[in-house]
């Protein structure tokens, strides 16, 4: 199985989700999400797939709701992240999984574009298309590598929050359950 990789340029959103972070500092934190991602444990998630233990976790077997532990130290090809219990204060947390339609690689940009489109669109859905930076929220997202795709079909683009070092979340954007107030959101 082949690595994921990020895009050459930093994966945040452009429109009504700027983050106050530094593009190095978003590129250092997805890059940490692909490496932490490659071993996953059975008893790490409960029956029904939610994240019970905190342990490492193949980044070709993410879900929607899974939230991320600490990234720090991850740099380069990311294929394993450590999952965290979503109840336990977290940085990020993915959001979304999209297949991108193209059979043959279309390189990296076409890729890195299909992934702002679909996890900006996905993100407004989950917390309503009026956040803005002040709200602390900003999103990233892991991407094939040229190597899986061609080799493995690897065409999963997986979308990511990414919270303040700040304000660590507790709860889940995707269920329901976040602290919003956390960010300075009202609970929706």
């Amino acid at each position: 199985m082949t690595r994921r990789e990020l895009p050459k340029r930093p994966a945040v959103a452009r429109r009504s989700y700027p983050s106050s972070l530094s593009c190095t500092t978003r590129l250092f934190f997805a890059l940490t999400l692909l490496l932490l991602a490659a071993c996953g444990g059975d008893d790490i998630r409960d029956a029904q797939g939610h994240v019970v233990a905190e342990g490492p976790w193949s980044v070709f077997d993410l879900r929607p709701g899974d939230c991320i532990g600490d990234t720090s130290g991850l740099v380069g090809d990311v294929d394993t992240v450590s999952l965290i219990p979503c109840d336990e204060p977290h940085t990020q947390e993915v959001f979304a999984l999209f297949t991108h339609p193209e059979d043959a690689y279309p390189g990296v940009g076409p890729v890195a574009t299909f992934a702002d489109q679909s996890c900006l669109q996905a993100l407004e859905t989950i917390v309503g298309p009026t956040a803005t930076s002040k709200d602390g929220l900003a999103f990233s997202y892991l991407l094939p590598t040229e190597t899986g795709w061609t080799d493995d079909g690897d065409r999963d683009i997986i979308c990511v929050l990414i919270f303040p070092d700040d304000a660590p979340m507790t709860g889940s954007f995707v269920d329901g359950t976040a602290d919003r107030t956390l960010l300075g959101m009202p609970h929706r």
